[in-house]
């Protein structure tokens, strides 16, 4: 949709945030008017939201008792955090918007994460995700693109559902990328459609996916980054510190672990910083305490000859086999390597 076209700028190292043509800041919305809702549509605070290509209806705010709910076919824009930490709403279907015939609305920043009874995400057009949009709704099970995807699903989207199971996306017309820790730590996450219009899967996209095994990578699809697909060691209630070191000035502390209290070669920094506690690292990946109760499945990506993800496979002895469409290959080249 032209109206919702985003510019991602993207680098190795990670993804800035997905920027809009055409749509200012908060700052371009009329006089923060409500907009006179339909009866069926009174739990929705919906505003205007003035833009160089014309007005678009924003939802702001949800005021209704949860259940299965529809979005409203005039909302164009699900604004930030217009749902957040919502507990009432089980399920939440996107129609395709009244002013756009082919799309579903735009989704922002943080717009339903924390909803933590939210099971079930059907988009019936094509949307696109701003990051953290789905982050930490924790009993979310199934998300379903029927008509594509038009910009990206951005850094975190779903990021820490815990309980979603499967991913179906639409090919759509428009390409787009699935950004860094777009699905990281979903850890019952058994199946996803990656579609030919995916352009691009940057670092962190799947990591710590336990129950992924096995995933087709169209051919033009381009892995960018580390640690798309794999886990990463797990630490329990036996780690134990071995170092602490407290920077008073940054009010920073940085303790080191080992894992399972043996020197196992491996160690990780967990940081404090301004009171917040911040993620465990070891080198190059994320690591999350207390996930030990899944138990990682190995990998295995399904590719196309000579492309980017048989490339990528190979160098970071990720499991991979040939897609029946590929050309002709050597016997070894058939073998599924690790």
């Amino acid at each position: 949709m032209k109206l919702k076209k985003m510019i991602a700028g993207l680098t190795s190292a990670a993804i800035a945030a997905c920027l809009l043509t055409g749509i200012p800041t908060e700052s371009g919305f009329a006089d923060g008017m409500a907009i006179e809702a339909s009866a069926a549509a009174k739990d929705f605070v919906i505003e205007e939201m003035e833009t160089d290509d014309g007005t678009l209806n924003v939802l702001v705010d949800y005021k209704g008792k949860g259940g299965d709910i529809t979005i409203p076919a005039k909302v164009d824009w699900i604004g930030e955090e217009a749902f957040e930490d919502n507990t009432s709403v089980r399920s939440v279907t996107f129609p395709v918007t009244e002013k756009f015939p082919t799309d579903s609305a735009y989704v922002d920043e943080d717009a339903f994460a924390g909803c933590i009874n939210l099971k079930k995400v059907v988009f019936e057009g094509n949307t696109s995700i701003n990051a953290s949009a789905f982050e930490s709704c924790m009993n979310l099970e199934s998300v379903t693109f029927k008509g594509g995807i038009t910009d990206c699903i951005d850094e975190d989207a779903f990021a820490w559902c815990e309980r979603l199971k499967t991913v179906k996306i639409a090919s759509g017309t428009n390409n787009f990328i699935i950004g860094e820790g777009a699905f990281r730590c979903c850890y019952s996450l058994k199946s996803v459609t990656i579609p030919k219009t995916c352009s691009e899967i940057y670092s962190y996209a799947f990591l710590n996916c336990y129950s992924l095994q096995a995933v087709t990578i169209p051919s033009k699809t381009k892995l960018i980054g580390e640690n798309i697909f794999g886990y990463c060691v797990m630490f329990d209630s036996k780690d134990k510190a071995v170092k602490t070191i407290e920077d008073d000035d940054d009010d920073v502390s940085m303790t080191t672990f080992t894992a399972d209290g043996k020197k196992s070669g491996y160690s990780i920094t967990y940081s404090t910083v301004d009171g917040n506690d911040y993620e465990y690292h070891y080198p190059g990946n994320s690591l999350y305490v207390g996930a030990k109760k899944y138990t990682p499945k190995q990998i295995t990506l399904t590719v196309t000859k000579g492309s980017s993800a048989e490339k990528w496979a190979k160098k970071n002895s990720i499991k991979y086999t040939y897609a029946a469409s590929s050309a002709t290959t050597s016997s070894s080249d058939k073998k599924t390597r690790k």
